[in-house]
């Protein structure tokens, strides 16, 4: 009975989750969709609009996850992610919320708030001893790239808030502002690369740092520092790429 319960739960807060964040577009909340809001704010740290279509993606794993836990006999094996994932989906609809309707401040403790969830969520999956392909699809794949986008999300926001709040960056010059803030989510990428062998990770910088880099073209301290990081993150993953491949072949 408290495993049906569980799992009713677990697919409630998962549509809940995606239901709010279609409905602030759809309807939408405070008659500003999310892209709109985002506009209002003049920062250099947001990528190109298509961008943000990761979200579906996400979505998507994120379901994968849970049709993976509704069908299994083992769910004591996720029991330890089931409170950080009841969690984030709160977070991220109140988040949703929270920014269609101006209370900028809040989402950045929210986000900050999310991003920390995410990366305890992302821990314990870590310690999961995956049994197939299909487990790393549905039980690493979905954090990994969650967490990497909320990585990039959570500086994009409080980089908002700054900007609200009229920061002069200490006479620093926004787009290289913005330049200093890709270089240090390249750097991320590349220590998750090394450390957690993770390749998923880094491909979600990747795709949000050529945004970032297509929408301010004209913007050459972000054009360098973006294809500098891009290129660091490439090399590494092709370095493990190769090492794996050279093991394997032994």
């Amino acid at each position: 009975m408290k495993t049906i319960f569980t799992k009713t739960m677990l697919l409630l807060a998962t549509l809940g989750m995606i239901a709010v964040n279609a409905m602030a577009n759809i309807l939408p909340f405070n008659n500003l969709t999310t892209a709109a809001v985002s506009d209002s704010l003049v920062i250099y740290f947001v990528p190109a609009g298509y961008v943000f279509g990761i979200w579906g993606i996400i979505y998507l794993l994120l379901i994968g996850f849970v049709l993976k836990y509704l069908l299994s006999q083992e769910t004591t094996r996720f029991s330890t992610l089931l409170p950080y994932y009841f969690l984030s989906t709160i977070l991220n609809a109140g988040w949703i919320v929270l920014w269609h309707y101006g209370y900028f401040l809040t989402t950045g403790v929210v986000m900050v708030a999310l991003l920390l969830t995410l990366i305890a969520l992302y821990q314990q999956a870590k310690q999961l001893t995956l049994r197939s392909r299909w487990e790393f699809l549905t039980l690493s794949v979905p954090f990994s790239v969650y967490l990497s986008w909320i990585c990039v999300a959570t500086i994009a926001n409080l980089s908002g808030i700054l900007w609200l709040f009229r920061w002069d960056g200490f006479g620093i010059a926004e787009p290289l502002w913005a330049a200093i803030m890709m270089g240090i989510a390249g750097i991320l990428a590349v220590l998750f690369a090394l450390r957690e062998k993770d390749f998923v990770f880094p491909l979600v910088t990747i795709w949000a740092l050529v945004g970032i880099m297509i929408k301010f073209p004209t913007q050459q301290e972000m054009l360098y520092v973006g294809i500098a990081s891009v290129s660091a993150i490439v090399l590494v993953l092709l370095k493990q790429g190769y090492s794996a491949f050279t093991l394997r072949n032994k």
